[in-house]
């Protein structure tokens, strides 16, 4: 085994367990063969099973004698027998000599003697033979050493079972989380990435479950950002879409009046056609940055080019030229110039975007009749401009990507500003906040 494998948490807690059921299987194996020895030991000296074995023992002898008519000199015969049932026979000898023997007895008291000595405490039988009969007797001490392999093998056998059952027991817990993990990969298998991989413990397998759960987790990452991917490229259409449909109704609006001759005199002229070829390049500008769109639905950061400017002069000649477009629209307008100083960081062409996008909104869904509120406030931090006017009566019929505002949010969140809409089903009002800078 490998230093790594050793120093594994599983490998250690395994082995603890193999160690401990080792323990506990010994003991059995000790209490057990006791127990077994004991049974024996008191089954085998019992004087009742110990006579009818030996009368047992002595029929199946005499039996095999008779049948295969058997003489004293057939020791072969008789050894191959009690080999073959496990048994040992004593013979003392033949009839006729011990009663010689008894008869001699007080000439020779020692043989006789000796004789009884090796008889002492034993039942003798006679068992026939063809040519003589023979005194013996079975030697059934002989029976505990016999049992001893199967008490031995009955042991080893309880040993080896609580060995198991104690593994089991000792290991429940690590085999219920593994079939628990078999099951929740399946469920992966499936297809319901949502379902989190259950973390037990601090082993290996615990680490495995974290692993997997990093793994779904990255792949659920991964399945979001290209659905993401291609709502954006999906959204990315539209709000391009939206953007140069802005600035082409506007560029339809100033053709449309030089065209019928709608200006006062030559110098209201030159104003359009400034502003129609102004509209044209900031179309091509448009064009060129579709990539800036990202912003609009957070798929990327960008570091845009902010500038310092004077806020004064840039919001009166904006708001003047979107005044000037959406009067021409029909709308009546309510607009005090800015008379305050106040200096701010943008980035003027999403400047411009913002205030294109708020126009045009107003155009497509404000109400004519109603005059156009434009209110502004110069507070500590904040310059907050607020543009307030009815909302047409049936707008079912507009058509509308819904992008416009949410073009004016992020690109107001972009340059550190806020966007605010309140909208009651008749008036609304959206309210635009501009960071300053400290020193004003």
């Amino acid at each position: 085994m490998s230093v790594a494998i050793r120093r594994t948490k599983i490998c250690r807690e395994l082995f603890f367990c193999c160690v401990m059921a080792t323990l506990v299987s010994v003991l059995v194996l000790g209490f057990s063969y006791y127990g077994c020895r004991l049974y024996v030991s008191t089954y085998v000296t019992n004087e009742s099973r110990r006579q009818n074995r030996a009368d047992q023992i002595i029929s199946e002898l005499q039996a095999y004698i008779a049948h295969n008519h058997l003489t004293i000199t057939n020791v072969r015969e008789i050894k191959t027998w009690q080999q073959k049932k496990g048994v040992t026979i004593r013979f003392v000898g033949t009839k006729d000599t011990i009663t010689e023997l008894n008869e001699l007895k007080k000439e020779s008291e020692n043989t006789v003697l000796a004789l009884q000595e090796d008889m002492s405490g034993q039942r003798t039988y006679e068992v026939r033979f063809r040519d003589q009969t023979v005194v013996c007797f079975p030697v059934l001490d002989q029976m505990l050493e016999d049992y001893d392999s199967l008490c031995l093998f009955l042991s080893g056998g309880i040993a080896i079972l609580t060995f198991g059952f104690a593994m089991v027991i000792l290991m429940r817990r690590r085999i219920r989380y593994l079939i628990l993990l078999k099951e929740e990969l399946d469920c992966l298998k499936a297809g319901d990435l949502s379902h989190e991989i259950t973390v037990d413990g601090k082993d290996e397998l615990a680490q495995i479950g974290t692993s997997l759960n990093e793994l779904r987790e990255s792949v659920l990452e991964k399945i979001r950002t290209e659905r993401e991917a291609i709502s954006a490229n999906h959204e990315l259409i539209t709000a391009m879409s939206h953007d140069l449909r802005t600035p082409l109704t506007r560029q339809i609006g100033y053709l449309e009046i030089l065209y019928r001759n709608k200006y006062q005199n030559e110098k209201e002229c030159r104003e359009y056609i400034e502003k129609a070829r102004n509209n044209a390049f900031l179309m091509r500008d448009t064009t060129d940055k579709l990539f800036r769109y990202f912003l609009a639905f957070g798929q990327q950061e960008m570091t845009e080019k902010m500038i310092e400017v004077e806020g004064k002069p840039l919001f009166n000649a904006v708001l003047k030229e979107q005044i000037a477009y959406i009067v021409s629209q029909g709308f009546v307008v309510s607009f005090e110039e800015i008379s305050q100083q106040f200096r701010l960081r943008i980035d003027a062409d999403e400047f411009s975007r913002i205030f294109d996008n708020v126009f045009h909104n107003l155009k497509k869904y404000g109400e004519p009749s109603v005059p156009v509120y434009i209110t502004h406030n110069l507070e500590k931090e904040e310059f907050l401009l607020m543009i307030q006017n009815g909302i047409k009566e049936d707008t079912s019929k507009v058509e509308s990507t819904k992008v416009g505002l949410k073009i004016v949010e992020k690109v107001m969140k972009s340059m550190d500003g806020s966007m605010e809409v309140v909208n009651d089903g008749q008036y609304f009002i959206i309210q635009l906040g501009f960071r300053l800078l400290a020193d004003v």
